[in-house]
Formats: structure tokens, sequence, C-alpha cells
């Protein structure tokens, strides 16, 4: 099983590792009481980074979205689903409804 969002290439790896260091960091120089116990960690973490990852899932399964021979309602349909998700301007979505 592979390991989500680190699938692709190293340099995506190496992003999401550097996006973990930078919000790190902050913490450490607010001197956050979220890195007080790991529980409160763990929740902020969640928080941050849960709606980071849903995002990206959605922007690859928008990339990789086509019509093909379902009905264009169903295609409509499951791409409002998931552009609910992203935030992309409206030039992006109209090129990426294809």
């Amino acid at each position: 099983m592979q390991e989500k969002g680190c699938d692709r290439d190293q340099q995506q790896c190496h992003g999401k590792a550097k996006e973990l260091q930078q919000a790190y960091q902050k913490l450490l120089e607010q001197n956050s009481p979220v890195l007080s116990a790991w529980d409160t960690f763990l929740q902020a973490f969640m928080t941050i980074f849960y709606d980071l990852h849903r995002i990206h899932m959605a922007e690859a399964a928008l990339r990789k979205l086509h019509q093909g021979q379902r009905l264009t309602t169903s295609y409509s349909t499951h791409f409002q689903w998931l552009m609910a998700d992203v935030e992309w301007n409206e030039a992006t979505q109209l090129y990426q409804f294809r």
C-alpha cells in the first residue's frame, strides 16, 4: 500500500515534509501551547493538515476525471462534488471541465 500524497515522486514527498517542518517551526516560534501535550498537538495537526490532504486528493482526482462513456449529468455531479474541496478560480475550473 502506498503512502497517500507521496506516491508520485520524491519532490512531492519533499514538499510535504517542508510543509510539516514550516508549520512546526511556526508553532515553536510562537511558543504554542499546542506543543505541550500529544492530544492537543494531534488535534491541531489534524485540523491543519487533514484539510490540505483533502484538497490535494480532490485536485488529483479532478486532473484524472474524464467523462468517458458516462452520462453528462453523472460527470458534472462528480466534477462539482470534487470542486467543492478545491480553491480554483473560474478559468481553471472551466479548463478542467472537459
